[in-house]
């Protein structure tokens, strides 16, 4: 989202979950609309009151300049981090801001503000990100897929999502997600081998996790991101209220950088 016209190129990115854009350079004028993390906007000028310092935009409106980032960088590159930032924000199906978000809009945007690239659906993250890890290896920042749902680990027992059971962006705990969610989609979903380059034959049942190596300092100007990938298997069976032999598990992690359902 842009508040300025379409020719105008964006020089930087709201940096915070939510914001206000101002009637003018000063807290106390009305608020003429909001903006969320990942928009961008054209500063064409500067100002100060009461040593709050704002960008200034087309038609006299102004924002918070400490909420903006250039849009050639990136908040930080903990993408997990960025995705913490979100908590309580509200559940929404096709969402991808402050005002409300979805799982894959989560992991999307937070890894936009982390310089990296990544699909918009959970199915493309799935299938285009990653490698394969043991399950004692989960550790911060790993991706765990379901069938139209996708979590970030916070830590090696704790994830984050965007859901549809507490209708928020959440903590909650890997073992508790997979019990409570196994009734209606069955353990962590996989993917047909012939989608994870590098990998002969299909998945086992038994849910594979997969990482993505930590990131190396990302290039000046540079926000995408390549992968290399590998893929092996876990050797513990998640539970599941809904065994199906279709039902893979696939976890995934976070991405090396040079440069991504309601349940």
């Amino acid at each position: 989202m842009s508040c300025s016209p379409p020719q105008a190129p964006a020089t930087h990115l709201v940096a915070v979950p939510r914001t206000f854009v101002y009637r003018g350079a000063d807290l106390r004028f009305p608020q003429a609309f909001a903006l969320s993390m990942g928009s961008r906007i054209a500063v064409v000028g500067e100002a100060e009151t009461r040593g709050t310092r704002y960008f200034l935009l087309d038609g006299g409106l102004a924002i918070v300049a400490d909420h903006c980032i250039p849009a050639a960088g990136a908040l930080t590159e903990d993408y997990v981090a960025i995705a913490a930032r979100f908590l309580e924000t509200p559940y929404l199906w096709g969402g991808r801001s402050g005002f409300g978000i979805d799982c894959s809009g989560l992991v999307q945007l937070a890894m936009q503000m982390a310089g990296r690239n990544a699909p918009r659906d959970s199915d493309m993250q799935a299938s285009g990100l990653g490698r394969a890890i043991e399950r004692e290896e989960l550790t911060r920042g790993d991706l765990v897929f379901w069938k139209g749902h996708v979590a970030i680990m916070e830590d090696e027992k704790t994830l984050v999502h965007a859901n549809g059971h507490t209708m928020t962006v959440a903590r909650e705990g890997l073992e508790d997600a997979i019990r409570r969610i196994g009734w209606l989609y069955a353990q962590p979903t996989g993917v047909p081998a012939a989608l994870i380059p590098g990998f002969c034959g299909f998945l086992e049942p038994q849910p594979p996790l997969i990482r993505l190596p930590a990131p190396s300092p990302p290039h000046a100007g540079r926000r995408e991101s390549r992968v290399r990938l590998r893929t092996i298997s876990t050797r513990r069976r998640a539970v599941a209220y809904v065994p199906s032999p279709r039902m893979r598990g696939l976890l995934y992690s976070h991405i090396f950088v040079a440069g991504r359902s309601a349940v």
